[in-house]
């Protein structure tokens, strides 16, 4: 059918009716308006089509797609292999967190078939953190009975497998004298890890105080009931006298502890030092002693390591001073007091108080042959020591170091408010074997006449074969200086991580260099990792922390390029400042591996 003719909205517009064209008009009309229905009729034919071709479409996707899915290679391979993938998924530094964004949750919402593997893989289940509910939240009851009935699936789906479990729970100042309005959130989820006790490989208990539920839950353990415990910790971060002396009491009326499978115990040293506490020591290759509020006796700790012939790990944190409790360090016998433990390789001190009393003490009744790891974390005194006091501070290290017969490898050093000279004679007095090294200094309050102490471009010259200024050698005493022969430190250097540090971009350039590109003209081991983190007080915004990568950015590129050292120099970024929050809500923290820090 023609379209029908042409009518100007200028003719429409005026009041002239053409009596010869009427019948005709209106024969046109009906013309348009049946032309205008089959134009909608054809439209709707049209996209009853398309709806259908859009069905047919998505439904040949989907068939296409269910068939590349059984020609997929991930299909092909045995079901043990899958599991193998999916358990080399899970955190390694922590235990598995209850988060859908990560596994083995995570695995689960893939696909059906992902489901099902990872839903009946005990060995995916077997690590959880969690953390405890807060009794003064408004809680729903169901959120409440849902987060229950989640652990409780958790630890049901790894069967009989070997349980790790992590348990965190920020607990109130006055927590331990109202127990009957924690109880009804926190004990519920003590209870449900209760239930499977005996399936204990390692438990980690952290709170944040002490309260009285917390050793009501410990006193109905024993150790035939954790026949499979072999880590066990209980840590309280903000202990007081009530929790340092009650504690005791547990493994006096319940020897938990006394498992015969136990190897790692991390505890208070107040609650293991009594004489009546059972501890199969002789089965203890790991110890982690906390020192507070109880004064550190050299004859005493002597006394404990002697009954661990098979101790690989050691680590000691001594948080409180003596003076607090009227007592003081007594003076130990070296000669008498040393104890030899040939299968130490690790040991970690940290100690921030009266530092002066205690290395000298426990340096000279500790020999380890076998050492290869090794942490350090003083408190130093910001006004220094007197002459007599560094010498002997540093001989005691030395000699302690010394007596590892030239196997250590690895030291993790950290110092607080360090007097300038002291650090770099530390650095002086360790063994030129060291092939991994991270360096941190704090500064905890800032000395209005010699401002905060950092690791400045000075002390790293000592790190570059032929950097070191000519005022520091003339500084160095002709005691000190016999402590190395090496004009460089620590030429077998491979691995470097330097913390709040205040370095210029030339003399970091230099160093990397001088340790990778020149390190067979300066005779020294190639430098395959540097990380290098610039203190927060030269914080940068985005624009300026741009324009140094491009000043300087290129140059690492190429040192990179040409000797694969991974080298990482990271700016902190200056943001808008906000009120403070808890950075670590969940309690959780990374398990720093034997090496590597």
């Amino acid at each position: 059918m023609s379209s029908p003719p042409y009518l100007s909205k200028s003719l429409l517009r005026t009041s002239y009716i053409p009596s010869d064209c009427a019948v005709q008009a209106h024969k046109l009309l009906e013309q348009g308006s049946c032309r205008l229905g089959s134009v909608e009729t054809e439209i709707s034919r049209l996209r009853a089509l398309i709806s259908k071709l859009s069905s047919e479409k998505q439904e040949t996707i989907k068939f296409i797609d269910n068939h590349r899915e059984m020609l997929s290679p991930f299909n092909k391979l045995p079901r043990d292999l899958v599991e193998e993938v999916f358990y080399h998924c899970l955190p390694v530094a922590y235990n598995a967190v209850i988060n859908i964004h990560e596994a083995p949750l995570l695995l689960g919402r893939v696909c059906t078939q992902w489901r099902r593997v990872s839903y009946t893989c005990p060995r995916l289940w077997t690590t959880i953190h969690i953390v405890g509910s807060d009794p003064d939240s408004s809680t729903n009851s169901r959120q409440d009975k849902a987060k229950l009935e989640t652990i409780s699936c958790w630890l049901a789906r790894s069967g009989v497998s070997p349980l790790h479990i992590s348990f965190y729970y920020n607990s109130p100042p006055s927590g331990w004298y109202n127990a009957s309005a924690i109880d009804r959130e926190i004990l519920p989820e003590l209870n449900v890890i209760a239930s499977h006790s005996r399936r204990w490989r390692a438990i980690d208990l952290r709170f944040r105080r002490a309260n009285q539920w917390i050793f009501d839950f410990l006193l109905r353990l024993h150790s035939s009931e954790v026949p499979l415990l072999r880590t066990f910790r209980l840590r309280v971060d903000l202990d007081t006298e009530y929790a340092e002396y009650k504690a005791p009491n547990i493994f006096l009326e319940n020897n938990i502890l006394d498992t015969p499978n136990l190897r790692c115990l991390g505890l208070s040293a107040n609650a293991v030092i009594r004489p009546k506490v059972r501890i199969r020591w002789q089965n203890l290759t790991t110890i982690e002693l906390t020192y507070r509020r109880v004064t550190f006796q050299p004859e005493v700790f002597a006394q404990l390591l002697a009954q661990c012939p098979i101790l690989e790990s050691c680590t000691i944190s001594i948080d409180w001073s003596s003076e607090q409790w009227g007592t003081s360090l007594s003076q130990p016998q070296s000669s008498t007091l040393m104890i030899t433990l040939p299968r130490l390789m690790s040991f970690s001190l940290r100690v921030h108080r009266r530092v002066e009393e205690v290395i000298p003490q426990l340096f000279d009744i500790i020999s380890s042959p076998t050492l290869k790891h090794f942490a350090l974390e003083l408190g130093c005194s910001r006004q220094g020591y007197p002459v007599h006091v560094e010498w002997t501070l540093l001989h005691c290290l030395h000699r302690f170091l010394e007596r590892s017969t030239g196997k250590l490898e690895e030291v993790d050093l950290q110092l607080y408010d360090p007097p300038g000279p002291l650090l770099l004679k530390i650095l002086r007095g360790l063994p030129a074997s060291i092939k991994r090294l991270k360096l941190l200094l704090w500064t905890r309050v800032d000395d209005p006449q010699s401002g905060p102490q950092y690791l400045d471009d000075a002390l790293l010259k000592n790190f570059i074969p032929g950097g070191r200024s000519e005022s520091q050698d003339e500084n160095q005493d002709s005691e000190l200086s016999a402590l190395t022969e090496s004009q460089v430190l620590f030429p077998n250097l491979e691995v470097i991580q330097l913390e709040e540090v205040d370095l210029s971009q030339k003399t970091i350039v230099d160093f990397l260099k001088s340790r990778s590109v020149l390190c067979g003209q300066n005779g020294v081991a190639r430098l395959r990792r540097a990380t290098i983190l610039i203190t927060d007080t030269k914080a940068l915004n985005e624009d300026q922390i741009l324009n140094m990568d491009l000043q300087w950015g290129s140059e690492l590129e190429e040192i990179e390029r040409q000797t694969n050292l991974q080298a990482s120099v990271q700016y902190p970024v200056l943001r808008p400042t906000s009120p403070p929050v808890d950075s670590n809500p969940t309690g959780l923290e990374i398990n720093r591996h034997q090496f590597f820090f």
